[in-house]
């Protein structure tokens, strides 16, 4: 089983989203791409875009920094549906990971337990929390960045447009005087291992 993370709660840094059509480059380019962002000025600029996720605007993103030799992390933020409809995510991204996915973590009885989740609703002028202890997405075999690095991380929403941000590397979560949304979790469908 993946090794859990220690839980903290996430939000700083606003990052503006660069989303793309699905009739261009849907897919995370990989991380031996020599044209991957590696600097949050290289996403900062949003494009235009068609499909659902051009209503998804990510803030407070980080990505947990972890120590040397270890495979697996993960991605936190906060994401808002601008739009009048529902947005369903169904997938997640990164070059610095060979695998990534939508996850979520939850404790009962003292026992922390992580899980795939198939899809999160954003609703209509909605908000969703991934944080620690709750939504993520999880990074596998992935390449370390290193603090303050700007990783790019990708959604995929059912149409199959996408959208990317930048999440700040770091080793804990941000101090914040935001508060994430208690309902996150009631709006993802989960699928167990």
């Amino acid at each position: 089983m993946n090794r859990l993370l220690s839980l903290t709660v996430a939000s700083l840094l606003a990052l503006p989203l660069r989303a793309a059509d699905p009739a261009s480059s849907s897919s995370p380019k990989s991380p031996s791409s020599p044209s991957s962002p590696s600097s949050p000025s290289s996403l900062s600029s949003p494009t235009s875009a068609s499909g659902r996720c051009a209503a998804l605007v990510a803030s407070d993103a980080w990505v947990r920094l972890l120590p040397p030799g270890t495979a697996n992390t993960a991605s936190f933020f906060r994401v808002k549906n601008t739009g009048a409809e529902d947005v369903v995510v169904v997938g997640a991204g990164s070059p610095i990971a060979k695998r990534a996915g939508l996850h979520g973590m939850s404790t009962t009885d003292g026992v922390m337990r992580m899980f795939d989740v198939a899809r999160v609703v954003v609703p209509a002028r909605g908000e969703v929390a991934f944080q620690p202890g709750g939504l993520h997405v999880m990074l596998f075999d992935q390449t370390a960045p290193k603090a303050g690095d700007a990783v790019p991380v990708t959604l995929t929403c059912d149409d199959g447009s996408t959208v990317t941000f930048a999440a700040t590397a770091q080793a804990q979560a941000p101090k914040t005087t935001s508060n994430a949304s208690p309902t996150a979790s009631t709006n993802a469908t989960t699928t167990t291992r």
